[in-house]
């Protein structure tokens, strides 16, 4: 094995090293952006809820005050803003994954020109040694041709 092809195979090896370690924190921010998602959807739920509860109590007549009104506003617009930060939350998940994205999408192409390169160096090894094996085997033939 020639040097130049130590050298590339030790760069694929660093290339591949390198998209192993983008795919498990893609693998980790995808979680991230599946747990966001389940938290985002129980507070739209834990909202659903809140205000069927108080539809159901109005059904009924059985709001006494603003007092209860005030609650249920409250309750709300904290759900209001727990869900927005939760959106926000879940954008930013999805850019960085995104942008993770992109870092393995370049590695994998780097990967294959250097694999290309890998295999294009071990061809002309392989066919400068059928050519000098050739060679000696020419001479042998010549110089057996010659004594004869």
């Amino acid at each position: 094995m020639s040097s130049r092809l130590k050298t590339v195979s030790k760069v694929a090896r660093i290339i591949d090293h390198q998209k192993e370690l983008l795919e498990f924190q893609i693998r980790k921010i995808h979680q991230r952006l599946l747990l966001e998602r389940d938290r985002l959807t129980g507070l739209e739920k834990d909202l659903r809820n809140t205000v069927e509860r108080f539809g159901e109590k109005a059904d009924r007549q059985q709001i006494h005050n603003g007092l209860e009104l005030g609650r249920l506003y409250d309750a709300a617009s904290l759900y209001g803003k727990q869900i927005e930060q939760k959106k926000a939350a879940l954008s930013r998940v999805r850019k960085e994954l995104e942008a993770q994205q992109a870092l393995w999408d370049e590695a994998y192409k780097k990967k294959k020109a250097i694999e290309a390169l890998e295999n294009k160096l071990a061809f002309q090894e392989k066919r400068e040694e059928r050519i000098l094996e050739q060679k000696n085997m020419d001479y042998l033939s010549l110089s057996r041709g010659a004594r004869l």
